[in-house]
Parts: C-alpha cells; sequence; structure tokens
C-alpha cells in the first residue's frame, strides 16, 4: 500500500447552540440593541447604514455586518425607502473558537464584511434556505448550511474604515 495524505480537523467540541434567521422588510428605525447571542445581518434591499458600538459602516446590497453578543448596533435609515434583510441570531455557548470572524477582532471593529459577487449570491440563497420554515430536510442540512455560510465569512474581507459617531454631521448624529 503506497503512503496517503491525512488531513486531521480538530475540533475543541461543538456544544449545543440555537439558530433563528428571519428575512425582514420594514421602513421603521430600530433602537440600538444588545443581545447574549451572534448576530449576521445581509442587506438586501434599502438605503440604510449600520451602527455598531460607535462605528457607522455604509451598507450596499449583500454586504453583511457581524455583532457579538453585548455588542451595541442598530441600523441607520437614511430615508424612507423600505428596507429588507435577512438576520440570523445563534448562541454562542462556548463555541467561540468556530467563530472567529466574530471574537477575533475588538468591539465595534471589522463589523461589515464585504464579498465578491458571485460569493454575496450564494451568501444570499444560503440565508433565504435558512429562513424558510423548514431550513433543510435534516437539522443536519440545517448546520450544514449554517456552516457553508460561516466558511464564507470567514473569507470576507472586512471594512477596516468606518466613519466614527464623533465625525457624522450634526444632523445624523442627533439621529444616531
Amino acid at each position: 500500500r503506497g503512503d496517503r495524505l491525512l488531513h486531521v480537523v480538530s475540533v475543541p467540541q461543538v456544544n449545543p447552540f440555537t439558530l433563528r434567521a428571519a428575512w425582514h422588510t420594514t421602513n421603521q428605525h430600530t433602537p440600538s440593541h444588545i443581545h447574549e447571542e451572534c448576530e449576521i445581518y445581509v442587506n438586501v434591499s434599502g438605503d440604510v447604514s449600520f451602527m455598531v458600538e460607535n462605528h457607522l459602516y455604509p451598507v450596499g446590497w449583500g454586504d453583511i455586518i457581524l455583532s457579538r453578543p453585548y455588542e451595541y448596533h442598530h441600523c441607520v435609515y437614511n430615508s424612507d425607502k423600505p428596507h429588507e434583510h435577512f438576520w440570523i441570531l445563534f448562541s454562542v455557548n462556548g463555541n467561540e473558537a468556530l467563530l472567529r470572524p466574530f471574537f477575533d477582532r475588538e468591539r465595534g471593529e471589522k463589523n461589515r464584511l464585504v464579498l465578491p459577487p458571485a460569493e454575496k449570491i450564494r451568501c444570499l440563497q444560503i440565508c433565504r434556505r435558512l429562513a424558510q420554515e423548514e431550513p433543510g430536510s435534516t437539522p443536519a442540512e440545517g448546520l450544514r448550511m449554517f456552516f457553508d455560510l460561516l466558511h464564507l465569512l470567514e473569507d470576507a474581507e472586512p471594512d477596516e474604515s468606518p466613519v466614527p459617531a464623533n465625525t457624522l454631521p450634526t444632523e445624523l448624529a442627533g439621529v444616531v
């Protein structure tokens, strides 16, 4: 027998977690909030920006905003146009090692991720399936889709240059 290559993937532990996903359309402003889950926000349409901690991120079609537990965040509406987006909330429960894009950064830093166009389409397809009543035929299928999404996030480029809140125009600073 010839030698074979062996690749070992070591995961310290995968603790149970819950996952909620939804597609949402609104033109209602939301207050800054926190929660104990991680959140993946994916913009579909609308004239919006996103505030995380004290940084304002411009948001376009297919852009992603990550927030980890207890990181203040909210959507900023730049007009009254309807805003469509996906949000995915999931518990962490000791799985931080699997969630590098959320935890390998400072709070309020590198929250916006930008994917190439083809990967934006793939991301939106995954989000659409996760937001369906039955995202997969089995729990394993739902987890596969979630980990496919995490894989896209790990390869995405973080936006290193948000607008600090203290540099916003006075009119906008009063709104956020």
